[in-house]
């Protein structure tokens, strides 16, 4: 089944009249590439290599700040309307930018990009000229840090930005929305004509229905996309775009499986439709956005505006809310010294147990919790990721013993700012025994401390296919 994808704002157009045909500025001799940081090797020029591939080709700022540059400067002054930002994952990159210029030595924004879900984004503006041009990186996720394998720029010969309507969110289709593909001329004045042709396929690629059509563009133009008459995945094909479009059909969720439905879904991304169209009502808030580092800065600053703005998603669409508690601060953090960080947000300090605990209750369980009882209707609290892993829980020794401890810490404290709700440890890999990842018998130990007494339910990341000899292992170690 094809995956549903988040299409960004601005969609390459491969238009007959200059596909193919123009010139990366990027990559011409003498423009010289610039940033405001760079991490260890990852310097500003790798990002105009023409590398996509290899991790070692990327530009990484760090993680000090929320904003951050790249800037290409040419040799000479060039004309351009089209850049392109090939990121790392489509779970690390920008989804707010602005494309600027130079002029008269000062910067001026061409186009702003906002909402962005893809690892390949590419935005068009109108043909400008200039010997400078620079990305202002405005917001990442997970974290601060860009991390870019490529930085395009090029001159369209028709500079026409083609997007998918806001019906067609998420890549889903849903009943009573009209999706539509959106034809905007970024140079008015010229009134162009562009065929289009539009291709419905099945998940087998069997072409199901077509549009073809002359548009006339002046402004914008928008032409329907046919819809499948049955729930299912399809995929568009369009000639004005490089890749076919993913798109699933959704039927509404009877409210039924509000609670009956066994399906979550982590956090990264968000869309009405999963919930009220999929039944997926469950979500975990996973690692990546509950970190304790991320809300209280290492000078002692608290900011909860990032996770309100999470919970007011959850409020709104009533979904059953699971959060996931983990890292310190710098100053709370049992984090080894000399640990190469690049700031308070940097991903280290989500590995390391808090070096105290009432600090870790106080100013942040206790908190937390408030937030998503006043915004999910059902929660559950999730402590720590992974423990099992002396990766992930990197305790002064790594010790059942001092899981154990932080555990109860946290169960006891769950649960009195929220008696309703089931308050568990992560997975522990109950069933492993001489694991490699940490002390050997590290699950089996935690039961041996009394651990069950403290978790409402057993966690499990299977990683793979559970098996007889594997669930009989686990059964044994209970």
């Amino acid at each position: 089944m094809n995956r549903p994808f988040f299409l960004t704002a601005f969609l390459a157009a491969a238009l007959s009249s200059g596909a193919g045909t123009s010139t990366n500025l990027i990559r011409e001799p003498g423009t010289r590439l610039t940033a405001d940081s760079f991490f260890t090797v990852h310097v500003p020029s790798k990002a105009g290599d023409g590398n996509f591939n290899d991790k070692t080709s990327r530009w990484v700022s760090t993680a000090d700040g929320r904003e951050h540059w790249l800037a290409a400067e040419f040799s000479a002054p060039r004309e351009v309307n089209r850049i392109a930002l090939h990121f790392w994952t489509d779970g690390h990159l920008a989804t707010d930018f602005d494309v600027q210029a130079k002029f008269n030595n000062e910067w001026k924004t061409v186009r702003e990009v906002r909402g962005n879900r893809e690892r390949v984004v590419r935005a068009v503006f109108p043909t400008i000229r200039t010997e400078t041009l620079r990305i202002l990186f405005r917001r990442q996720i997970p974290d601060n840090m860009v991390r870019l394998y490529e930085f395009t720029a090029d001159r369209m010969e028709q500079p026409v930005a083609v997007t998918l309507s806001a019906a067609f969110h998420g890549g889903l289709l849903l009943p009573g929305r009209r999706p539509e593909l959106l034809l905007d001329h970024c140079e008015p004045e010229k009134t162009i004509q562009l065929p289009v042709s539009i291709r419905l396929l099945d998940e087998h690629g069997k072409v199901l229905k077509t549009r073809r059509q002359a548009c006339v563009v002046r402004q914008r133009a928008a032409v329907p996309l046919p819809l499948p008459d049955e729930y299912g995945s399809y995929s568009y094909e369009i000639n004005l775009l490089d890749t076919p479009v993913p798109a699933v059909y959704f039927a509404p969720a009877p409210s039924v499986y509000r609670s009956s439905s066994p399906f979550g879904a982590h956090y990264h991304s968000s869309d009405p439709a999963f919930a009220h169209h999929a039944g997926i009502w469950w979500w975990r808030n996973h690692d990546v956005y509950g970190r304790w580092n991320f809300y209280l800065s290492s000078a002692g600053k608290t900011d909860w505006s990032d996770y309100e703005e999470r919970l007011e998603f959850v409020r709104r669409n009533q979904l059953r809310e699971c959060s996931v508690y983990l890292g310190a601060p710098r100053q709370y953090s049992t984090i080894l010294p000399g640990e190469p960080v690049t700031g308070d947000l940097d991903w280290l300090y989500s590995y390391y147990p808090p070096a105290d605990l009432d600090a870790w209750r106080r100013l942040y369980l206790t908190p937390m919790a408030e937030k998503i009882k006043q915004a999910s209707p059902f929660r559950a609290h999730e402590v720590w990721n992974e423990a099992w892993s002396y990766y992930r829980l990197r305790g002064p020794h790594g010790t059942a013993g001092e899981a154990a401890a932080l555990f109860r810490s946290s169960y006891e404290t769950l649960k009195r700012v929220d008696p309703e709700a089931l308050v568990y440890a992560t997975d522990v890999k109950p069933e492993a025994t001489e694991n490699p990842y940490a002390y050997r018998n590290f699950g089996r130990d935690l039961f041996d401390l009394g651990f069950l007494r403290y978790t409402d339910l057993l966690s499990y990341h299977s990683y793979g296919i559970m098996s007889y000899p594997r669930l009989e292992q686990l059964r044994r170690n209970l």
